[in-house]
């Protein structure tokens, strides 16, 4: 290598998000002649927050209440869950459980098939919170692509003093939590202020090795690793 620090770029995702990504990362010790590249804890740059174990529910039955159901309307043209209304938890101390690091399971109880026996159901979520001011809402998890858009904003109601979405999603486990998004340009998003962060909480990292080789004109993946954080199990 002419130049290690140059000709390394080193990539960290969290969780398989693609919306929580460290790049431009530089070495802070280049050792030539043992060939190791260190990254050392000196500026925190190779550091993210931890966040909180995620939410979930359970749709894979309509004929009775699953964890975290509060009520299941069968109406004659659509079923409608709601799911038990949530709070901010950014206060308090951090609360074991666990969860698949936000991602979620297609499955319907009765056939165990959710390929095919899945239904869609209208999911309606409720977050108690005071309305806050310019700020959008949203419901956040891999069942949205981790996007923030009109399909998972949640809309203030004044009456219920809450925020509620309601989302067509198909029968089945689900991890998600609440984000928040300022409506001010350019726009900031903020995951915590609602969900609070822990150094406790259990998460997956993933880290990336790419290379180009001289006259390249595009990197070239050359290391990966999965690496489990405050795992359990």
């Amino acid at each position: 290598m002419i130049s290690p620090q140059d000709d390394f770029k080193v990539v960290i995702r969290q969780n398989y998000r693609d919306d929580h990504v460290l790049r431009g990362l530089r070495p802070t010790n280049v050792q030539a002649f043992d060939q190791t590249l260190e990254y050392r804890l000196i500026d925190l740059s190779n550091t993210m927050p931890g966040g909180s174990e995620f939410r979930f529910f359970d749709t894979r039955t309509v004929l009775s209440r699953a964890n975290y159901i509060d009520r299941i309307d069968r109406l004659a043209d659509r079923n409608v869950a709601y799911v038990q209304v949530d709070r901010s938890r950014n206060q308090g101390p951090y609360i074991q459980s666990d969860d698949f690091n936000g991602q979620f399971v297609i499955d319907h109880r009765e056939t165990g098939n959710g390929a095919t026996g899945a239904d869609y159901i209208e999911t309606v979520f409720t977050l108690k919170i005071p309305e806050v001011q310019g700020w959008d809402v949203y419901v956040n998890g891999a069942f949205t692509f981790w996007q923030l858009n009109d399909r998972n904003r949640m809309t203030y109601d004044a009456l219920l003093g809450a925020y509620r979405a309601s989302i067509l999603l198909k029968q089945g486990v689900y991890n998600y939590d609440y984000i928040g998004q300022t409506t001010a340009t350019p726009s900031k998003v903020d995951e915590h202020f609602i969900e609070g962060s822990f150094s406790s909480t259990e998460n997956d990292y993933e880290i990336f090795v790419y290379h180009r080789p001289p006259a390249s004109r595009a990197d070239q993946l050359v290391a990966y690793r999965k690496i489990g954080v405050n795992k359990r199990k």
